[in-house]
């Protein structure tokens, strides 16, 4: 299996930017990190079981509620359904999870 390591790193980085760098409100800034980046990421790319279940939760929480292909949820329909919380709380997540990746 090919190393995925820097890949990972470049879009993770990316997702952080894109919650980060930003006066967007929150779900948009969730919308950018997912579509430019973590939309880029398979789950089999990370190393360990732990890190693949974080991504893949991180996903299935973005793809939540409304109508989509293959019986997920839509991201956009999630994120402009998400209170302002738990909009703060999964960007806070996915900084975290980011940040294991890029220390």
């Amino acid at each position: 299996m090919p190393d995925h390591s820097s890949y990972i790193r470049e879009k993770l980085r990316g997702a952080k930017n894109a919650i980060l760098d930003d006066d967007r409100p929150m779900q948009e800034r969730l919308w950018s990190a997912y579509l430019y980046n973590l939309s880029s990421l398979q789950r089999e790319w990370f190393p360990d079981a732990d890190a693949q279940n974080e991504f893949k939760a991180i996903i299935e929480e973005l793809r939540k509620y409304g109508e989509a292909v293959e019986g997920a949820g839509s991201v956009p329909t999630t994120l402009w359904t998400m209170s302002d919380a738990d909009a703060e709380a999964l960007a806070a997540r996915i900084v975290m999870f980011a940040d294991r990746y890029l220390a």
